[in-house]
């Protein structure tokens, strides 16, 4: 999807050496010039609305697949995992994170495939350790 876009246009830099290795790697100048993205990210300033149109895009694209059967069981599953849900049994952080609170509490479907999704999660940990 990106395209190489970060290989042609962007670099990230963690310290000094890194930073110059990657303003050498862009030529960046007075007329080249760089802006800082994110984590310790920068791209190309003439490509700055291209790589915020491709964040969106992925941003959709995330959101598309969390629609799906499969993809709110990936999305669940690593949250419920993130949020230790094997230990405290509380899915508020998972369902917080997920952007999932208010569908949970208001679409009984919603519900039903939420709380199905970290009783499989249980199993699975539980028959992966033991628990």
């Amino acid at each position: 999807m990106f395209d190489g876009f970060h290989e042609k246009y962007a670099f990230f830099a963690f310290n000094d050496e890194q930073f110059e290795k990657g303003k050498k790697k862009l030529n960046v100048s007075k007329d080249n010039k760089i802006t800082p993205i994110y984590a310790g990210g920068f791209v190309l300033s003439s490509k700055v609305n291209e790589y915020r149109e491709l964040i969106a895009k992925a941003s959709r694209m995330e959101k598309d697949f969390a629609k799906t059967e499969k993809g709110l069981e990936s999305m669940l599953s690593y949250e419920l995992a993130n949020h230790e849900y094997m230990v405290t049994y509380d899915l508020d952080d998972t369902l917080e994170a997920c952007n999932l609170t208010d569908e949970y509490n208001n679409d009984e479907n919603v519900r039903k495939s939420v709380d199905k999704i970290a009783r499989d999660f249980l199993k699975r940990q539980d028959e992966a350790y033991g628990w």
